[in-house]
């Protein structure tokens, strides 16, 4: 199954815990990152907080949906969160935002692709890129990423340059 992951935070720390997860999906047995977007810093959605340090990864997984969901709560798990709301500012926030096939047999409470992708051109912007480099179908792409305005999302400034994480450590296509 190919999957796309978002990954980001607003809090003290996020950029090393964003890093580090990288570093354990990386080195994980049952995921091949194949695509890595710039890193970005957007303003928070919904809220008033902290802007958001954000990347997305697209990669291949021998996990079904449900199991694959539960691995990156898992990850996500690792990094203590303050404060229990849904748009709370935390260190590290990950969304599961595709699988491909599609698939039906998952929990309730994932909506899949993310439900948010259609409204947020950054989150789209970084997954066309990921995508790219994972050199996924352009009818796939297009499906999930939509009509992009050119140039740079909107509300970003990036921060890292693509694929800079895992060119430092030797990550190869």
């Amino acid at each position: 199954m190919i999957a796309g992951v978002s990954l980001g935070g607003n809090l003290p720390g996020s950029r090393i815990a964003i890093e580090r997860c990288l570093s354990s999906m990386f080195q994980s047995s049952f995921f091949r990152l194949t695509g890595m977007s710039s890193f970005a810093r957007t303003l928070a959605w919904g809220t008033p907080a902290p802007s958001y340090d954000n990347v997305v990864v697209v990669g291949v997984t021998r996990l079904c949906v449900p199991g694959f969901f539960n691995w990156l709560n898992e990850l996500e798990r690792k990094v203590p969160r303050r404060g229990k709301g849904r748009l709370w500012p935390r260190i590290l926030d990950i969304d599961f935002l595709f699988s491909f096939p599609p698939s039906s047999g998952h929990p309730p409470d994932l909506i899949l692709p993310h439900h948010a992708l259609p409204s947020r051109e950054t989150l789209r912007h970084l997954l066309d890129e990921a995508s790219r480099q994972a050199r996924l179908p352009s009818d796939l792409r297009d499906s999930l990423c939509g009509t992009l305005s050119s140039g740079s999302p909107p509300g970003s400034a990036p921060i890292a340059r693509p694929g800079a994480f895992f060119w430092k450590r030797g990550f190869d296509h």
